[in-house]
């Protein structure tokens, strides 16, 4: 499914920087403890939303019951869907206790972190600080739901154009999104056109006003290759912006063609400064940061971004010196597949992969990682993170489990 070959970054970096590789990871029996699970498919969902269990068993293994943190509003939710009604529904769970506190319907299909829905591990979506969390459906409509009242408000098309019968740029879709609390609006980052390997070249990174519905699009010329979240090249999340106070960040990839190889990608971080963020040809620097990538994890807070490529390797980037600090192989000789998760609290990335469980010290430099190979297992979908509880979901695509174990993190 993935076309594109690694690229080294000898002889294809543009930026030059010193990687600092991380030491070997600790080996921490006991360091995850299971306290329990959670059924993706409970009684509750099944009496709630019953129309949405009547597709296809395949499509409802892959993505239903699996789950949307909203922390900040200290809430845990379940998202379902049915492309038979064309409808979604979430059940709602106190994120401490885990019992039910809502549910809502949605009168259309949600949209995966990926364009590829059997390669997607979390549900497309933006959360403004706990007041409202927005989702994108298959029409690309923003959708703005209210974390008090559960009220779903349409908030208009996402698109690059004023019209998506607009301009050439149409057959972009959204790659993935974030709250930029200083402009108090969505930064929505496009890629495409989607799913068509060599033609996937065109990054657009929009400001978007839900209140109003305007928007401001700026071209990153930079990334020259697909956004993972648009292409068959990603697995796991959705490919979104970063802000701080000075710049927005987009994660991407750099095609280079080889003869005799074709294109060649490596994951690349760029830097658009907010003072010329929204002219055409604002300033743009980037640091490369390996070979093709799934994609990203940011912490805002620390000011660092987590790439995850395809053999399983984290690479962690500052992006306030635009510098990279150091990896971790999670999945070294294995299979790549890797479920991914960030503490914004701590920083730390967990995964779940074939070479166990465990997380990466990404605010350390280098950072450091700790490993329990006693609890490997393939994986894919996101990890979520409640306190110092996670929940992880085993395998990947139609065979992922039918429940999450939750796990204690020691300390």
């Amino acid at each position: 499914m993935r076309p594109r070959f690694f690229a080294p970054i000898v002889g294809l970096a543009l930026v030059t920087s010193t990687v600092l590789v991380a030491a070997p990871p600790a080996r921490a029996e006991g360091a995850f403890r299971a306290v329990g699970t959670l059924e993706r498919f409970p009684q509750e969902a099944l009496d709630t939303f019953p129309v949405l269990f009547q597709g296809s068993p395949y499509e409802s293994r892959m993505l239903n019951g699996t789950l949307l943190p909203v922390p900040e509003a200290g809430q845990l939710w379940q998202v379902y869907r049915a492309t038979a009604s064309h409808t979604s529904g979430v059940l709602v769970r106190d994120n401490r206790t885990l019992k039910v506190i809502g549910s809502f319907p949605i009168g259309s299909l949600l949209r995966r972190a990926t364009f590829s829905i059997g390669y997607g591990a979390e549900w497309l979506h933006a959360v403004d600080g706990g007041r409202r969390v927005f989702l994108v459906d298959f029409r690309n409509r923003l959708l703005e739901v209210d974390t008090s009242s559960f009220a779903v408000r349409d908030a208009g098309e996402l698109s690059v154009a004023e019209s998506s019968a607009d301009g050439l740029l149409e057959p972009l879709v959204v790659a993935g999104m974030t709250w930029d609390p200083a402009s108090q609006q969505l930064l929505v980052l496009y890629g495409g056109p989607p799913n068509t390997t060599v033609a996937n070249r065109v990054t657009v990174l929009q400001r978007f006003d839900p209140a109003t519905g305007r928007r401001v699009n700026r071209v990153v010329h930079s990334c020259t290759g697909p956004l993972p979240a648009t292409d068959y090249t990603g697995d796991t999340l959705a490919t979104a912006p970063l802000a701080d106070a000075d710049a927005f960040y987009v994660p991407c990839q750099r095609d280079t063609f080889a003869p005799g190889f074709g294109l060649l990608s490596s994951s690349i971080v760029v830097r658009l400064p907010r003072a010329a963020a929204w002219e055409p040809s604002g300033e743009e620097t980037s640091v490369v940061v390996g070979g093709p990538m799934d994609s990203a994890l940011s912490d805002p807070s620390a000011g660092r971004m987590t790439v995850l490529d395809w053999e399983g390797r984290f690479t962690v980037v500052d992006v306030r010196t635009m510098a990279v600090v150091g990896s971790h192989h999670a999945s070294p000789g294995g299979s790549g597949r890797v479920g991914p998760g960030i503490d914004p609290a701590t920083g730390r990335v967990f995964f779940q992969s074939d070479h166990g469980l465990g997380w990466v010290d990404a605010r350390a430099t280098p950072p450091t990682a700790t490993v329990e190979p006693s609890l490997a297992a393939e994986a894919q979908e996101s990890i979520v993170t409640v306190g110092r509880r996670i929940f992880v979901l085993t395998g990947h695509a139609h065979d992922k489990a039918l429940r999450y174990t939750i796990y204690q993190v020691v300390p």
